[in-house]
């Protein structure tokens, strides 16, 4: 009986394993990548992105798709919409919990397709993380969205109905966390370079939403507005209570002691990391389809990227692009 019992069990993960070693076989021998409609622009850079309206994107979002998103006639925004808007790895999956949380949403997991039964990305038009506009009409009110978009097109505030929650993170740490992004879904940006070599499409902008020091720029004429709560992710760390009132607060939750401490716990750092401890996403790192989690401390390896001469580099960039405006130098660059 044990060894039927076995047997089962082996053919089953074999059946569960099969596409991802399929995957796996087609990544390798053809150099397998996301591939956008025929009509789409791509971006011209060593990685695989899409051109949209002069923005590099990854691969799954499209022109149309995000002009689609900017025609009321295709997507209907309403008054109570929340957009969690991050430059890439700046604390997105960390707040869009924080906010599913609040409105207590179900969170059973925290990859991307996983992410679907709290929050969802409406500028991806393929890949798993797709939400056709018809799903996204019927969702309940108050839809919560994620976005790396800039304030344009459908976030444009002559046409974006709902508020923004904004998240920015220094550039040195987010520069780590990003490259072991591009580690992590090699199968998605085709990356397959060094820390110098992904360094140079970071510094001039040729990776997902472009430049950082740009983004930044676009975004912070409106930091004050009303309808905008502009956070830092180091004072939200430092913090996380004060995030979590100031959050609800915005949204116009209510919480009580005992939904607050749910809150802080659901969405701390030890509980989204044990969401991506199962046996599936450990056969799918265990594979190399996979290298690291979605909540991750800084690697051991990192300490010599980026190294003096980059940091350099991001200073200057800072000084040309965001100090002009105003921008405090020890929320861009990280502090000693």
């Amino acid at each position: 009986m044990n060894k039927v019992f076995k047997c089962f069990l082996y053919l089953g993960l074999l059946t569960v394993a099969s596409p991802y070693l399929l995957f796996g076989f087609l990544s390798l021998r053809f150099k397998w990548r996301v591939r956008p409609p025929a009509d789409q622009v791509m971006w011209n850079a060593t990685t695989t992105l899409t051109n949209v309206h002069g923005i590099p994107s990854p691969p799954g979002i499209t022109t149309k798709r995000v002009t689609d998103l900017a025609n009321p006639d295709v997507f209907e925004q309403r008054n109570d919409d929340v957009w969690v808007v991050t430059y890439p790895k700046s604390g997105t999956t960390w707040l869009l919990v924080t906010v599913g949380s609040i409105y207590q949403r179900l969170i059973w997991g925290i990859q991307e397709h996983e992410q679907r039964s709290f929050c969802q990305w409406p500028e991806i038009a393929s890949t798993m993380t797709h939400v056709p506009f018809e799903e996204l009409e019927s969702l309940p009110s108050p839809r919560i969205f994620k976005s790396h978009w800039h304030p344009k097109h459908h976030l444009d505030p002559s046409i974006r109905k709902g508020k923004v929650i904004f998240v920015m993170r220094n550039v040195v740490d987010l520069s780590v966390s990003y490259y072991q992004h591009y580690l992590d879904a090699w199968m998605l940006f085709d990356f397959w370079g060094t820390s110098s070599d992904w360094f140079e499409l970071f510094i001039n902008g040729d990776i997902g939403s472009g430049s950082y020091f740009e983004y930044i720029k676009m975004w912070w004429p409106y930091r004050n507005d009303e309808r905008v709560l502009w956070l830092r992710y180091e004072e939200a760390k430092a913090d996380p209570v004060k995030m979590v009132k100031t959050v609800a607060k915005f949204v116009g939750a209510e919480l009580n002691q005992t939904r607050l401490e749910h809150v802080l716990w659901e969405s701390s750092f030890e509980h989204m990391k044990s969401l991506e401890d199962n046996w599936l996403a450990e056969l799918a790192r265990t594979l190399g389809f996979r290298k690291n989690k979605r909540a991750r401390d800084r690697l051991a390896g990192d300490t010599d990227f980026p190294n003096e001469t980059q940091v350099q580099r991001m200073i200057n960039e800072y000084e040309r692009v965001l100090a002009p405006i105003g921008v405090p130098r020890h929320w861009i660059l990280k502090e000693k």
